[in-house]
C-alpha cells in the first residue's frame, strides 16, 4: 500500500501549484460575481464558479494530503511528545475537513442539479 501512495505522491505533488491556482481563480471569480456583476451574470455564472471552488478545493486537499505519515508511537521527551500530539490533532482536523468538504460538495452538486 505504501508503494501506491508513493506513486500517487509523485503524480500529485508536481501539480499542486496548478490546483492552488485553480482554487484562487475560482474564489476570485465567485467574489467578483457576488460583489460586482449584474443579476443576469450572477444567474449565469455564480453556480459554476461555486462548484469550481468547491471541487477544486477538494482536489487541492487531496493533492496536499500526500505527505509522510506521523509515527504511530510518540517520541521520547516531553516537548517532542507535545509537538507529536499537536501534529496528530492537526491531521485529525485536516481529515475531518476533507470528509466534510466531500460531503458538502456532493450535497450541493446533487441539490442544485435536481433543481
Amino acid at each position: 500500500m505504501t508503494k501506491f501512495f508513493h506513486l500517487l505522491a509523485k503524480v500529485f505533488w508536481p501539480i499542486r501549484y496548478l490546483v492552488l491556482t485553480l482554487v484562487i481563480g475560482c474564489g476570485v471569480a465567485l467574489a467578483y460575481f457576488v460583489l460586482f456583476a449584474n443579476i443576469t451574470q450572477q444567474e449565469q455564472y455564480m453556480l459554476p464558479s461555486l462548484f469550481g471552488l468547491l471541487w477544486s478545493t477538494l482536489l487541492w486537499l487531496l493533492v496536499a494530503s500526500f505527505y509522510q505519515p506521523l509515527p504511530s508511537s510518540p517520541p521520547s521527551g516531553f516537548i517532542a511528545t507535545i509537538i507529536w500530539r499537536i501534529k496528530r490533532f492537526i491531521s485529525v482536523i485536516y481529515g475531518m475537513l476533507f470528509i466534510g468538504l466531500i460531503l458538502g460538495s456532493i450535497y450541493f452538486t446533487f441539490r442544485i442539479s435536481l433543481i
